[in-house]
């Protein structure tokens, strides 16, 4: 565990040195919110958490860095998860097919923790289709997770963001786990920099039954 979150860590004070200089344009985003229950990877983490996160992004000429810092809170028993992924991304074929590749870390405050590399590629077409796959750096797994999502505007309302995910997770060498998410986000501008969320989301393994849950939360840009 101490191995990792120091590898993170230095990863992350060279991608903050070398993205957030004063030449780099930076941009990022703060959000809190309460979620009924949350789910890692089609396992259970908690009932009841806060969620924490923090978004950064810096122009490195013709790349894009960025990092991603969120941190799950048991209010009501189960497991504190905090991760962090730190990239850099890019974009070809005129803006329609964006590539990424970077580092991803997650940690259970109770148990495990795991260093995983990643690589990424999405489209802008209709649906915005999302692919990532990571690689454990000590077990040698593989996970990959496919998504879409669509806006619909509601006038003087809110924006309504329809989304739906699926993944697969190797547990071990012989095992593994699918899960799926169907969710409908609904985000509403407060004010210039500041938006309320409420998102409500069908969650489901082949290892348990599905659950629902809820989120109702704030999102602050710079």
């Amino acid at each position: 565990m101490k191995t990792t979150t120091l590898i993170t860590s230095v990863l992350l004070g060279l991608f903050v040195n070398a993205g957030f200089g004063a030449d780099a344009p930076l941009s990022g985003n703060v959000g809190v919110s309460y979620e009924t229950d949350s789910f890692f990877r089609g396992g259970a983490v908690a009932s009841e958490t806060l969620h924490s996160s923090v978004g950064l992004d810096a122009s490195l000429g013709s790349l894009d860095a960025f990092a991603d810092f969120s941190a799950l809170h048991s209010l009501e028993g189960g497991s504190d998860l905090h991760d962090l992924s730190v990239g850099l991304s890019s974009s070809v074929l005129d803006g329609k097919l964006g590539l990424g590749v970077g580092l991803y870390h997650y940690e259970f405050l109770a148990g495990s923790s795991n260093l995983e590399g990643f690589i990424q590629a999405n489209l802008d077409v209709v649906l915005s289709p999302t692919v990532r796959v990571y690689r454990d750096t000590d077990a040698s797994l593989w996970t990959y997770e496919a998504g879409v999502s669509h806006d619909v505007e509601i006038p003087d309302i809110a924006t309504l963001t329809l989304g739906a995910s699926a993944g697969l997770t190797e547990t071990s060498t012989t095992t593994d786990v699918e899960y799926y998410e169907v969710s409908a986000k609904f985000t509403r501008e407060i004010t210039e920099n500041l938006d309320g969320v409420v998102l409500v989301a069908h969650n489901d393994a082949d290892n348990r039954d599905g659950e629902t849950l809820a989120t109702f939360g704030f999102r602050v840009s710079f």
